[in-house]
């Protein structure tokens, strides 16, 4: 039996009736049904090249993430529907190489792709995901959301990539993605942002700082040994930034700075 092939424009009601005909497929990932939503009900998802598809017996064997999002979502969004697909066709699926972000903001002509894409990722993860850590199936941001972000925000993200790779070479042990996202995120929300220049020669030379001083006690938690990192490294990382800047723009001290702990969670926001 051939396959053949159709366009259908899937409402919600006919995703719940197609869900019906799941046999077997993968595990269902909440937080990918979650992240397609946002980007469904958000404009992001046009018509989808990726085809749904049927087994010869009328089974479902592809899709049931996208049909779940589009119940989620409350949207009707045009497919390629496979009908017939046999058993060869479907063990090839998903064995291709998936655009990265990085791919993506190429097409657009971005420079420094890769790591506007991990920034731009971060800070969308601490916009949305403060109270948790930023690992394993708890929390995913879409390959859509993160580079229609990072093409929003070009310059800005571009600006804050290259203080952070500038900065990485001056301070050992300074992470590239969460001294970006500290740099976005304090020009971004901080009233005291006037400030940041300041701030970041402090921590960038690490000329003339005093105990006390938090871009020392930044400086040297970047550079210690005995750092420990939890869960996503850009996000405790990060999380101490935040913390150093918070001290220098309330004018307050901070002699010693340790790792921080889950505990204190949720990322604490731009003073």
């Amino acid at each position: 039996m051939s396959s053949r092939f159709e366009m259908v424009e899937v409402t919600p009601e006919l995703a719940e009736e197609w869900l019906k005909k799941v046999n077997i497929q993968r595990k269902l990932s909440v937080t990918s049904v979650e992240a397609y939503a946002r980007d469904m009900a958000a404009g992001r998802w046009s018509e989808d090249a990726t085809a749904i598809c049927f087994n010869e017996e009328g089974d479902l064997v592809n899709g049931q993430h996208r049909l779940n999002a589009i119940i989620r979502a409350k949207v009707t969004i045009t497919f390629l529907v496979m009908y017939d697909a046999s058993l060869e066709a479907i063990l090839r699926m998903d064995s291709g190489r998936p655009r990265t972000v990085a791919d993506q903001l190429h097409i657009f002509g971005i420079t420094n792709a890769t790591d506007i894409g991990a920034v731009s990722r971060a800070v969308l993860m601490y916009d949305a995901f403060p109270q948790y850590v930023w690992t394993g199936n708890m929390v995913t941001m879409s390959r859509s959301e993160v580079a229609d972000y990072a093409l929003i925000h070009a310059p800005q993200l571009q600006a804050a990539v290259k203080s952070a790779r500038s900065l990485r070479d001056r301070a050992p042990g300074a992470n590239k993605t969460a001294m970006g996202s500290l740099h976005f995120i304090v020009n971004r929300d901080s009233p005291s942002a006037h400030l940041w220049n300041e701030f970041y020669t402090g921590l960038w030379t690490g000329a003339d700082l005093t105990v006390g001083d938090s871009r020392l006690a930044l400086r040297n938690f970047l550079a210690s040994p005995n750092r420990r990192d939890w869960g996503y490294a850009q996000q405790s990382n990060l999380f101490a930034g935040l913390k150093a800047w918070n001290a220098y723009a309330l004018d307050k001290e901070i002699r010693l700075m340790r790792s921080p702990r889950r505990s204190e969670l949720p990322m604490p926001k731009a003073a």
